[in-house]
């Protein structure tokens, strides 16, 4: 085996980036390979991942690793058309260029079975998009919560 694949490199790799962030009282943002194992730990087997806010498709780089199918939604365009590309090759993925204030619910709609969410669309500055609200996670989670009955697992 080699020191790469080993659990010690990757925790020596991230060490000081998590020393860091817990110095900080765990203050936002969350160190990469923390999201990446709140990710995989609640990761349900065959399900299918909604995130909202692609950003720069980091995130939705790590769920296609996993998830049976990713459904990420990127309302700023120049956001979106970076993903786009990026996701192009990968049937797996899907890349919607709308705000989930409005293409939420029909995603929603469209679900059976088991499903995972990464609410992760929000407003913070620069090239990030900016809608009626900062963050609209609290119409997100009414929504879900509307389908819930129509949904397998969720997480």
């Amino acid at each position: 085996m080699r020191l790469k694949d080993t659990a010690i490199y990757r925790s020596m790799r991230h060490g000081k980036a998590l020393r860091e962030w817990m110095e900080d009282d765990f203050v936002v943002p969350v160190p990469a390979v923390v999201k990446r194992a709140v990710l995989r730990r609640y990761h349900i087997p065959g399900a299918a991942w909604i995130e909202t806010g692609t950003f720069q498709g980091d995130t939705t780089a790590v769920l296609a690793r996993f998830a049976s199918r990713v459904v990420s939604l990127e309302p700023a365009p120049e956001l979106f058309a970076k993903a786009e590309a990026r996701f192009s090759a990968n049937p797996a993925v899907t890349i919607i260029n709308a705000p989930s204030e409005t293409a939420f619910p029909g995603i929603l709609s469209d679900l059976d079975g088991p499903v995972c969410f990464w609410l992760d669309g929000h407003y913070s500055g620069g090239t990030t998009f900016k809608g009626a609200v900062d963050t609209p996670i609290a119409g997100e989670l009414d929504a879900i919560e509307a389908a819930l009955h129509r949904l397998g697992r969720v997480a």
